[in-house]
């Protein structure tokens, strides 16, 4: 099988985290590393990048109906940093696509999950307004439709919308919390963990379906790596266990279509107008 993964160049953490699945994946396929302004090989039956930014390859797979990889960042953000964990998703990103279901019974790391809590207060977990994973949707007029329904709710903030240190990090903040509300925020994972009633309203939040927390964990411990077992045989073998579905869903067009890029300055400007 030919691969093509797909580096932004300059030796960041994107690159960091194509080069190593690429590297573990290599060992059964035959994976070349292009620019992100390159087309595959028309050969090519993978396409990998990191971020689900509109680019030629995506652009390629989509309009030829051949499976992609979308690698992000980390799902348990009080275990690791985003400079040294990764999580992968086919066809999509976050729980939008699709990964392996045939999860190892071998235990790995993931948060201790508290006790659900009976009282203590909303928040709203607000997050950039150009985030890819918002898919498109206007955040500010879905965050003021949140603060209608709920009207006791706190707001928080994604950190790159207000100065360093003007909120407490996310585990503080979800200490005397009760329940969040969230789109598609991955801080609905340090929710489900804390104990917190989570409500997301899309369903490819990656806390959509967390019924069973001690199921879902697990689940999500198999979506998470540090780029060092990205690079070996064993976790790439599990990764691409998930190709078959991958592909017969490619070939059906179940497949998330990324955004072009957008201005994030006026959709950061009109947030902060709107909630400072």
């Amino acid at each position: 099988m030919l691969v093509s993964a797909h580096l932004r160049g300059g030796g960041n953490l994107t690159d960091i985290r194509t080069t190593s699945i690429s590297a573990g994946i290599s060992h059964m396929c035959d994976v070349r590393l292009r620019g992100r302004g390159d087309t595959p090989e028309p050969r090519t039956e993978l396409v990998i990048q990191t971020g689900f930014n509109s680019t030629p390859a995506l652009k390629w797979a989509l309009d030829n109906r051949i499976p992609y990889i979308i690698m992000e960042g980390p799902l348990f953000r009080d275990m690791c940093t985003s400079q040294d964990n990764s999580t992968f998703t086919f066809n999509g990103m976050q729980a939008g696509g699709t990964r392996p279901t045939k999860i190892p019974e071998e235990p790995r790391p993931h948060p201790e999950i508290l006790l659900c809590k009976a009282h203590g207060s909303t928040i709203i977990l607000g997050q950039k307004p150009n985030d890819h994973s918002l898919r498109g949707h206007d955040h500010t007029q879905w965050i003021k439709e949140m603060m209608d329904e709920y009207p006791d709710a706190e707001l928080r903030h994604n950190p790159i919308v207000v100065p360093p240190g003007s909120q407490p990090p996310i585990a503080e903040a979800l200490l005397g919390c009760y329940r969040t509300i969230s789109y598609t925020s991955t801080a609905a994972v340090d929710s489900v963990f804390a104990g917190c009633k989570t409500i997301c309203k899309h369903p490819a939040s990656e806390a959509y379906d967390h019924g069973n927390r001690e199921e879902w964990a697990h689940r999500l411990s198999w979506y998470n790596f540090t780029h060092e077992e990205l690079q070996t045989h064993d976790i790439a073998s599990f990764i691409m266990s998930g190709y078959s579905q991958a592909w017969e869903d490619a070939r059906e067009g179940r497949q998330e279509t990324p955004r072009a890029k957008v201005e994030k300055d006026p959709m950061i400007a009109r947030y902060i107008a709107e909630f400072s």
